[in-house]
């Protein structure tokens, strides 16, 4: 069941940073190591740094390594809103490729072993 988390604790590292850098070292194809390409680390980025002063905005901080909230409960709840935003966009008749650009990032992040 879905619970809320407490508010986030200012201990850690900044996460967004490291994130941006992974995308940056990832964003280049090669025969040995299939990634995703510029376009799709700039849309990337760009949300990120967005979502990042949002949320620096909301809880005065940037994302932490060590927030004391559990990060999977967090990534899980807002994977299932994701699934419902989609999906309601497909029932309005609504451009989805902004997502699906976005997914071969989401693909390298989960099933890469880095």
């Amino acid at each position: 069941m879905s619970k809320p988390e407490p508010p986030p604790a200012c201990e850690g590292d900044p996460v967004t940073i490291k994130l941006i850098d992974w995308i940056n070292q990832n964003q280049i194809p090669s025969k040995t190591k299939p990634s995703f390409g510029r376009k799709q680390a700039s849309a990337a980025i760009k949300l990120i740094e967005e979502r990042d002063e949002y949320g620096f905005k909301k809880y005065g901080q940037h994302l932490m390594t060590k927030d004391g909230r559990n990060t999977i409960e967090d990534a899980r709840q807002e994977f299932g809103d994701l699934l419902q935003y989609i999906y309601k966009a497909k029932l309005n008749g609504e451009d989805i490729e902004p997502i699906r650009e976005l997914f071969p990032v989401l693909k390298k992040l989960l099933f890469s072993t880095e």
